[in-house]
């Protein structure tokens, strides 16, 4: 799954149950300052969502991402 630039935000939510790790990549192309995502799991299984090299996401944790204009850069995590 590609994470690029969303001109203001989007959320992407796993429900599923994961039966592998999933690695959202981090896209800079077509991103505009100030762009955000914020990525929740709260489905079950033992494996990961990987969100660039930023943070993984365990069951029923999240994160918001913010691009800076050169980069993509975790803002604020948390438990749900």
């Amino acid at each position: 799954m590609n994470v690029s630039g969303f001109q203001g935000g989007r959320f992407m939510r796993f429900t599923g149950t994961l039966t592998s790790d999933i690695t959202a990549t981090l896209v800079t192309t077509g991103a505009h300052t100030g762009d955000w995502v914020e990525i929740s799991r709260t489905g079950g299984g033992a494996f990961v969502v990987a969100v660039g090299s930023l943070k993984n996401l365990a069951q029923d944790e999240w994160c918001k991402i913010l691009f800076n204009g050169s980069a993509w850069e975790l803002c604020a995590f948390g438990s749900l």
